[in-house]
């Protein structure tokens, strides 16, 4: 189990070569959970990988906010462009949905799965959501910029990003994602979009049905569950940007 950063920067840097970001960022999977190396992050990141241990498993403090350290290694792979590429195969297309978004309308859809197992959604959310998943969305969205805007090495990168505050972090995921427009017009866009294409089946669904074009099977979720879901990371943003 993962226990510091400077221990998952050792491991990083053993595997930082004269390859691309992209290269490496997806090669770390490996590194994680099994789950980040199934055949449905082959097909949203364009890269095959087969587990081999969870060296870079574990929560441990990124910019001094605990952070889930493999599910951010996981969103930076779907979030770094492949070499001469804009968007790395469906990238560009799925970053969102194997991250902050998805987290969330799996949430939704795991619940209606098995309704009788929790007390209500929010529940499910605080689980399956956590913030310190959330931070490793804003983690790898950010450093996932840089790499592609500015290059340099991922553990640069992270290096760099630690060494800030995560308020700002948080302000600068919410201008540089969103934009100027209402935020919470636009947190909710990309959550009912996962949910529009997901099925029971959770981002395995979402996968599947987006590449056959097909829409959510059987609507069992509903308007407010979106809304609670946007407004549960809505709230975090709002109080993590505070400082």
């Amino acid at each position: 189990m993962l226990k510091d950063i400077e221990t998952a920067l050792s491991v990083i840097r053993t595997y930082e070569t004269d390859d691309s970001a992209y290269q490496i960022a997806n090669r770390l999977r490996r590194l994680t959970k099994p789950a980040y190396t199934t055949d449905l992050w082959t097909i949203a990141t364009g890269s095959k990988q087969t587990f081999l241990r969870g060296d870079l498993d574990g929560t441990i403090l990124l910019a001094g906010e605990p952070t889930d350290f493999g599910h951010f290694i996981a969103a930076l792979s779907d979030q770094i462009n492949q070499p001469g590429l804009r968007n790395s195969d469906l990238t560009q297309w799925t970053a969102d949905h194997t991250s902050w978004s998805g987290d969330l309308g799996s949430a939704i859809v795991t619940y209606y799965r098995s309704p009788e197992k929790f007390t209500d959604l929010t529940e499910v959310l605080r689980r399956f959501a956590s913030e310190s998943d959330q931070s490793a969305n804003i983690a790898a969205f950010l450093i996932g910029r840089t790499l592609n805007t500015t290059g340099g090495s991922i553990s640069g990168a992270i290096s760099t990003y630690h060494s800030q505050n995560f308020a700002q972090h948080v302000q600068a995921f919410c201008q540089l994602r969103f934009g100027p427009g209402d935020l919470a017009t636009e947190l909710r866009r990309p959550i009912a979009s996962y949910l529009k294409l997901a099925s029971d089946s959770g981002l395995s669904g979402w996968v599947k049905n987006a590449l056959k074009g097909r829409l959510f099977p059987k609507k069992t979720y509903t308007e407010a569950d979106i809304d609670l879901a946007r407004d549960y990371f809505l709230n975090y943003l709002n109080r993590r940007s505070a400082g």
